[in-house]
């Protein structure tokens, strides 16, 4: 994702617990609570604009914006995945090769609830969430709901984080130094909508700091709280998150938060996970959520919450298990082994440019991060069978490399593969807008970044190829191909 904390973060101890299901419960009264008769939700994805997106506008969206989204990202994907990053300290092992290289032997035992086969009326959650389209598909966020009553805010939906991050107004959760009694919208810098923490009755403060801040000077800082936390009709009551009272450089932009779908393990205050909270609560239909992300601002793509919906993809899912752990055997990220990127060039170029493949490498499939990342040696090599690439300007960062634009639909199969299957990128994705402003040469969307040790970051521009199941009983990611 492009919003990662870094070691700057502050944390007390006590509020490691304020999500308050460490493990399943028999007791309804210590049970989060999900709505009635709800075990899954689908959360749109929308566009308020309705007009359909050309690759020809890609084109005309200037590269100077281009270029800084690009280096934006970069920035926050090496804090985040560097080989200097805290998070990756906790790694105690990683999956041998034995599993890294085939899918699971078997289907999960049981399958994923498919909302394709939910006939009753009133039970699918219908919050609208968008595509942020400017230029390219940025990210994709929508509506949560916090306190009681509820007030409604924006977060992006992140497989790469674990924290619930979300700006507050108001005093209430505030440090003493910060308070205004007269200040409504105390969080400086912040997108809204904000959460007022003084208007909600099952809002509990802390004086447990939180802190954020990327290599790209961009941040937030606040103080961890519980309070109910609602998406398209599943709640939690007293979920933990960062109520941050301050951001800078433009921490959150387009949207309020994030709210991470990753593992306890990977988050940066301890806290339970919004997901995780819901898994433990028993009342998921099936323990997973699921992505169909459209391209273009195009309407249609969604989130789905316990749930796969299978008129998004055709064929069967192939899942694939997961591959870094903790030292105690907790999953760290949403990472699977892969067999490496791969290059087929078209046939007017093939008896030139053979068939290559890179080495393999662990690949965290991230949802918050718009492109895709790999070392700079991969990244070198794989450019290298693409003809008449050249390095980018400075503008966009050592690793990054451009191509005519005019070849962008005759650039042959460029796929990502995992076990024994090629999983092919749509070139419409590959291209990241021109290289400068007029320029008849495009910036490819896979960028050479040496971040921890064998690891590639593979976003979006994967994500709306393929149908992503994020299997939390069985601690494995699911593809087919999407619609």
């Amino acid at each position: 994702m492009w919003f990662r904390a870094t070691s700057s973060i502050l944390l007390a101890s006590a509020l490691v617990s304020a999500s308050p299901i460490s493990a399943p419960s028999t007791s309804t009264h210590n049970k989060p609570q999900t709505a009635k008769r709800l075990g899954a939700s689908v959360v749109h994805f929308h566009r308020d604009s309705g007009r359909t997106i050309t690759h020809h506008d890609k084109r005309n969206s200037t590269s100077n914006s281009n270029a800084h989204r690009v280096q934006v990202e970069r920035n926050r994907v090496r804090t985040r995945y560097g080989k200097q990053s805290q998070r990756y300290q906790k790694v105690g092992k990683v999956a041998g090769e034995t599993i890294w290289s085939r899918a699971v032997d078997k289907e999960p035992s049981a399958k994923p609830f498919d909302v394709k086969e939910w006939k009753r009326d009133g039970l699918k959650g219908t919050d609208p969430v968008s595509d942020n389209w400017d230029g390219n598909d940025e990210s994709y966020s929508g509506p949560i709901s916090i306190g009681t009553p509820p007030q409604e805010t924006t977060v992006q939906f992140d497989t790469g984080s674990a924290d619930l991050v979300v700006p507050v107004s108001g005093t209430s959760s505030l440090p003493k130094p910060r308070m205004n009694k007269t200040d409504s919208t105390a969080c400086a810098g912040c997108i809204g909508p904000l959460f007022d923490p003084s208007k909600s009755s099952t809002f509990v403060g802390s004086d447990v700091p939180f802190s954020i801040e990327y290599e790209d000077a961009s941040g937030a800082s606040g103080l961890m709280a519980t309070d109910t936390v609602s998406i398209a009709g599943l709640s939690v009551p007293q979920q933990a998150f960062a109520g941050v009272s301050s951001e800078t450089e433009g921490f959150s932009d387009p949207y309020a938060g994030i709210l991470g779908l990753g593992f306890v393990a990977g988050t940066s205050s301890g806290a339970t996970p919004f997901f995780t909270n819901l898994v433990k609560s028993g009342s998921l239909e099936s323990n997973v959520f699921s992505f169909y992300m459209t391209r273009g601002g195009v309407e249609g793509s969604e989130l789905c919450l316990g749930c796969v919906n299978s008129e998004k993809y055709t064929g069967k899912i192939k899942y694939y298990p997961l591959a870094t752990f903790t030292d105690d055997g907790q999953p760290l990220e949403w990472d699977i082994k892969s067999t490496g990127l791969s290059y087929e060039g078209s046939s007017s170029k093939r008896s030139n440019h053979k068939k290559w493949r890179s080495k393999g490498f662990r690949a965290t499939i991230d949802s918050g991060t718009t492109f895709i990342y790999v070392s700079k040696e991969i990244a070198k090599a794989f450019y290298e069978q693409i003809p008449d690439t050249h390095p980018a300007s400075e503008d966009w960062g050592e690793g990054a490399y451009a191509f005519p634009c005019d070849s962008v639909d005759k650039l042959g199969k460029i796929s990502f593969g995992f076990g024994g299957k090629r999983y092919e990128i749509d070139a419409r994705d590959f291209d990241a807008g021109p290289e400068t402003d007029g320029s008849s040469e495009c910036v490819g969307g896979i960028f050479g970044d040496d971040l921890w040790e064998g690891i590639a970051i593979v976003g979006d521009t994967f994500m709306k190829n393929w149908y992503s199941v994020f299997d939390y009983g069985n601690l494995a990611i699911g593809f087919a191909k999407a619609v």
